[in-house]
């Protein structure tokens, strides 16, 4: 990996830009994003009418929303959650 690039951000201090994430990561988030979830909410649900699954469940979707955040960065995960950067 190259050496990140220095700049000055707002708050005087210093930010580090590293080069653009890699194709691999953000094509397997966008596989794994909307199965995952799904698979996760049915966990999820199904462990609500019988024993166990909830936990099981959030960890899915958890890890779901870790692949994006590998993927595409700290950025779009806030996006996806409505926060602006």
């Amino acid at each position: 990996m190259s050496e990140p690039t220095i700049t000055n951000n707002t708050f005087g201090g210093k930010r580090r830009e590293y080069k653009k994430k890699a194709v691999i990561g953000r094509c397997s988030a966008d596989i794994f994003l909307p199965l995952a979830c799904v698979f996760g909410c049915y966990v999820v649900f199904h462990g609500n009418s019988s024993a166990g699954g909830g936990f099981q469940g959030g960890v899915l979707i958890a890890s779901a929303i870790l692949l994006v955040y590998l993927g595409y960065g700290s950025q779009a995960v806030g996006t996806m959650f409505g926060k602006q950067h």
